[in-house]
């Protein structure tokens, strides 16, 4: 903090600028570096130029306004949307303690913070609110307001938890369908020795890198072995039924014998020409 005062002193006395500065809380985890850039503009907002560095544990707490900066919605929903359980309770948690311990916030006021939270869960549940009972009661815990936002927490979080476990699990499902239909693609195209991770990203428009994180979080193995694996399957078959080992290369979808004798032995433990023994 004496640096901050020293470098406005420094600012004021060579070139006559007059500087302000809002300080957030320290900032443990760049992951909530978000809450401390918020905390630092309200600190800032808070300044009134008695003091030209105003930390945000040590502002003036405002009590006739409730606590919800864009920045913290947009978090929320983000959390919402994307099925992040930690984030939105960190949201939660935040909004809890700016709106009832540093502020100390009246019945009015709860009501209208209820009634835009309503309406960003309304909007993510695809619902109007007085259609769904979670909503409805959320809306009546704010209107019996007296001092004790608990079981009004309570049940915001209860109601966000299951959003977000609803919305894994079907990113979960959507994330299997895709899976499988990619594993239908290769099966039919593994004998295309231009067959790779790149040309099937782009036959389904996934990024390579999205595209390989799923395929192994749904098959346990990452393309290029699942791939590798399923053409020395082929592979074994054509030799059990006496095929020469260099038709069965190029057959696979190899370029090169060698190629294929590595992949085999890689997989197999031995070379075609022993397996074909």
């Amino acid at each position: 903090m004496q640096i901050l005062r020293d470098v406005v002193d420094w600012l004021h006395r060579n070139y006559q600028v007059e500087a302000c500065w809002g300080v957030s809380t320290p900032c443990t985890d760049l992951m909530d570096f978000w809450k401390n850039s918020e905390e630092a503009s309200a600190a800032l907002r808070e300044n009134d130029g008695s003091d030209p560095v105003v930390v945000y544990s040590c502002a003036r707490k405002v009590d006739d306004l409730y606590y919800l900066p864009y920045i913290v919605e947009d978090r929320l929903v983000q959390g919402l949307r994307s099925g992040d359980g930690a984030a939105v309770e960190t949201v939660l948690g935040l909004l809890q303690q700016e709106n009832f311990v540093r502020r100390n916030l009246g019945r009015i006021q709860f009501q209208r913070f209820s009634r835009r939270i309503v309406e960003i869960l309304a909007a993510r549940m695809e619902v109007a609110a007085e259609e769904s009972p979670e909503l409805t009661e959320l809306n009546r815990l704010a209107f019996a307001f007296h001092g004790d936002c608990e079981p009004y927490f309570e049940a915001l979080n209860s109601l966000c938890h299951a959003l977000c476990e609803d919305t894994a699990r079907q990113k979960s499902a959507r994330r299997s369908e895709n899976v499988r239909a990619i594993e239908g693609y290769i099966q039919t195209h593994y004998r295309d020795p231009n067959l790779c991770l790149a040309m099937v990203s782009a036959e389904f428009g996934l990024s390579e890198g999205y595209l390989s994180s799923i395929f192994k979080k749904e098959t346990g193995i990452n393309f290029a072995e699942y791939l590798e694996q399923l053409r020395v399957k082929a592979a074994r078959v054509l030799l059990e039924d006496g095929t020469k080992v260099t038709d069965v290369s190029h057959m696979v979808g190899y370029n090169s014998i060698q190629s294929f004798r590595r992949a085999f032995k890689r997989v197999m433990g031995v070379s075609p020409s022993e397996y074909r023994r």
